[in-house]
């Protein structure tokens, strides 16, 4: 039996996180923004304008990129894009943390060379996260890449976020790609 501490508690979470929901309504930086809804993994997020959605397949995970169709010219053909991954976590006990480092590790391998890793932990979409903030260079041509890397935990799978762009582009795409990261949402779990 829940006592009403835990109700009230319970309470104010879920009127914080609509608030949220509803300043992101309101918020003139999400002006002319798409809402997508992947159905087969429940989540949705907000896409910038012109932004399209494909899907992909990396290490055996299902997953789609969204990138600007605008942008699909060099140097940035190909270069600035944000995906995100799902992953199932069957039989995997790690920590979060551990996962994450290792997912990441995984989706860098053989393509970034020379890589500067920071990372991080907090919440995202209300849930534990793990952040990683890298700098490298393409492997085949030597360009200087940046990425954002938000991997969360939910219903027994890892969702990974991995927004990135070439070095000299990361300060016209780092606010889109932070206010991606917020607008990403998972229903609330049903019982």
């Amino acid at each position: 039996m829940l006592n009403a501490k835990t109700c009230l508690l319970a309470a104010a979470s879920l009127i914080l996180l609509l608030l949220a929901a509803c300043d992101r309504d309101h918020d003139p930086r999400y002006a002319g923004w798409n809402r997508y809804t992947n159905e087969d993994d429940g989540y949705v997020i907000l896409l910038p304008p012109g932004w399209v959605v494909e899907g992909e397949m990396m290490l055996n995970m299902r997953g789609v990129r969204l990138y600007d169709q605008e942008l699909l010219t060099p140097p940035l053909a190909g270069r600035v894009y944000y995906s995100i991954y799902v992953k199932g976590r069957e039989g995997e006990a790690q920590p979060l943390a551990q996962r994450a480092t290792a997912l990441v590790d995984d989706l860098l391998l053989g393509l970034w060379c020379e890589n500067e890793i920071s990372s991080d932990s907090g919440t995202l979409a209300g849930l534990p996260a793990a952040r990683f903030e890298i700098a490298g260079h393409d492997c085949a041509s030597g360009i200087t890449l940046k990425a954002l890397v938000m991997v969360l935990e939910a219903e027994g799978r890892d969702f990974i976020l991995f927004a990135t762009s070439t070095g000299e582009s990361w300060i016209v795409f780092e606010e889109i790609f932070e206010l991606m990261h917020s607008s990403f949402e998972l229903p609330a779990e049903t019982e």
